[in-house]
Order: structure tokens, then C-alpha cells, then sequence
């Protein structure tokens, strides 16, 4: 049977800043942990070579093979996602203002 160890890992961005909350996802066992306010983590039964994805709102979801060969602890950098919000969703609170208030004014 192979040896299960806990891996330590810190999270951060690209200018090096830590992603505090990001969830640290095991795919084998589907065991999630949360990182602190730090981007640090501790996720508990990892074989060499599992998969764990990392996820954060605002930043492109990450996946890493863990290789408990070379160490037991892990950086992983985030890279920020850019969304945009359709520009109808502006137009349609416009149109919903008016509407309520052409109600308004006949009551």
C-alpha cells in the first residue's frame, strides 16, 4: 500500500500576493480543504502523484499532480480571469427603472 502524507501548500497570484479562501479540491477521494486568510493549506491523505484542483473566484482554476517525491509542500500560483458582463444586462435594469416608474406615476 503507498504512503499517505499531508501536503502543505501556499497559494498566491501573479504579483506574489496570497489568494486567502481559494479551495484546494483532492480528485482522488473528492476531499476539499480551504486556505486561510494567509493562501496557505493542509490537505490530509495524499498519494504521490493525486490530482488537486485549485479554484478561486476572480482567478482561473488550477490543476497540479502532486509529486511527494520531491516535497510535501506546494506553491501554486493563481492567474486572475477576466469576465466581462453582457452589456444587455445594463440596458435591461435601464428598462426595468423605467417600467416601475411609468406604474408609479399612474397610481
Amino acid at each position: 500500500m503507498c504512503q499517505q502524507l499531508s501536503l502543505k501548500g501556499k497559494i498566491i497570484n501573479e504579483q506574489n500576493d496570497p489568494v486567502p479562501f481559494a479551495t484546494v479540491k483532492q480528485m482522488r477521494t473528492h476531499i476539499s480543504v480551504t486556505a486561510d486568510k494567509n493562501g496557505e493549506f493542509l490537505l490530509p491523505n495524499v498519494l504521490f502523484n493525486d490530482t488537486i484542483l485549485i479554484s478561486a473566484i476572480g482567478y482561473q482554476t488550477e490543476t497540479e499532480i502532486v509529486d511527494l517525491s520531491v516535497s510535501n509542500s506546494i506553491t501554486v500560483i493563481l492567474k486572475r480571469k477576466i469576465s466581462m458582463l453582457p452589456r444587455n444586462i445594463l440596458f435591461n435594469i435601464g428598462c426595468y427603472d423605467f417600467a416601475v416608474n411609468i406604474c408609479l406615476a399612474r397610481f
